[in-house]
């Protein structure tokens, strides 16, 4: 029996240290499971105008933004997904010595619609308009590579302003869901994204389109938020007989990670199962020790699983109260195989002598 102890022993030693290299070699390669939170995501480096870079023009050839997305909190009322912009830099390329700007102007729109020339953009989140004055400080007439593009004569115009710090918020319910399947709770939003530019030049003329932006993506997916979050993006073009509209196909996809996923199921049916041993314990005493460490047990497990106590009514709340009525009906069956216990051993005793 001693040697089986030690062997015991060293097999769970063994298989702890197996555990802690898979998981060191998990975190090294960044697998599904491990996968740490991301905080960057460049979806269309190429993204620029080529017509805003051919000689003799005047246009926008490219527009970088920096998008923060932060998802819902677990503790809200009301999920909603929050989208920043942080940073804004416009490539206003002139090239036409007959003419200067003297403004630029941007806005930029998460619409779920194509643009309608009646309507414009319903159903649409939009920041406040972000303009700009080119001045002579801003204008770079030598050639240099700006990464997607190689041009010169070419005004950097940073259009971040203090009125974009206040996030557009997605709370629609059909888009953003709720909690309650946590931690199988999983949406996705699609929008399109618009760039809409107007470019006033010294004559009142202005130069009206829309551009593909470059985008820049933040993730804000640790602390209580708990929340993987993938982006895909398509770029695509619209033609309507008054214009042609391009715009960003942007798929958000937010889910819960993985190993919450797994972690859940395990937790419950480990703790099925050590429930399920209480009929047979042996004395009453041992089953009040066993029943006040499972009820303490399954109460610690919202913690483990749960990114805080304030979720409201979700699958784990509803998976835990079925622990404790398993719990209580295993209490039952100690106390029912008790007292068949008593019954039998009264029926085999002898009869008194008389």
């Amino acid at each position: 029996m001693g040697q089986l102890n030690v062997r015991a022993y060293l097999l769970v030693i063994l298989f702890a240290l197996g555990l802690f290299l898979v998981v060191a070699w998990g975190l090294a390669n960044n697998w599904g499971i491990f996968r740490q939170p991301s905080r960057e995501n460049v979806l269309n480096p190429e993204a620029r105008s080529d017509a805003a870079l051919e000689p003799g023009v005047i246009g926008l050839a490219a527009i970088d933004i920096t998008l923060a997305v932060r998802p819902p909190s677990s503790q809200a009322d009301v999920r909603e997904v929050e989208i920043t912009f942080t940073e804004a830099l416009a490539y206003l390329r002139d090239d036409d010595p007959q003419a200067d700007p003297v403004e630029l102007c941007l806005d930029v729109l998460f619409s779920d619609v194509m643009p309608d020339a009646a309507e414009g953009y319903p159903h649409a989140y939009n920041t406040e308009a972000m303009c700009a004055t080119p001045a002579d400080g801003d204008f770079y007439p030598e050639e240099a590579d700006y990464v997607a593009f190689v041009t010169d004569n070419v005004y950097l115009l940073d259009l971040y302003t203090k009125e974009l710090a206040a996030p557009l918020v997605v709370n629609d319910p059909a888009l953003v869901s709720l909690n309650f399947w946590y931690p199988y709770d999983r949406f996705v939003i699609h929008q399109n994204l618009y760039v809409v530019y107007s470019i006033i030049l010294d004559d009142d003329s202005v130069i009206e389109g829309t551009i593909q932006p470059y985008l820049y993506w933040d993730l804000q997916t640790s602390g209580q938020r708990l929340w993987e979050i993938q982006l895909a993006s398509e770029s695509g073009t619209e033609t309507t007989p008054d214009a042609v509209y391009t715009y960003d196909a942007v798929e958000m996809t937010f889910e819960r990670p993985l190993l919450y996923r797994l972690v859940f199921p395990f937790f419950i049916i480990v703790m099925v199962l050590l429930i399920g041993l209480v009929p047979l314990l042996g004395d009453r005493d041992t089953l009040v020790d066993i029943c006040a460490a499972m009820l303490f047990g399954i109460f610690g497990l919202k913690g483990i699983l749960g990114p805080g106590d304030a979720m409201g009514q979700t699958l784990l709340d509803i998976a835990l109260m079925g622990l404790y009525v398993v719990l209580a009906f295993a209490g039952l069956l100690f106390f029912i195989n008790r007292v068949q216990w008593q019954r039998r051993q009264t029926a085999q005793e002898p009869p008194a002598s008389p």
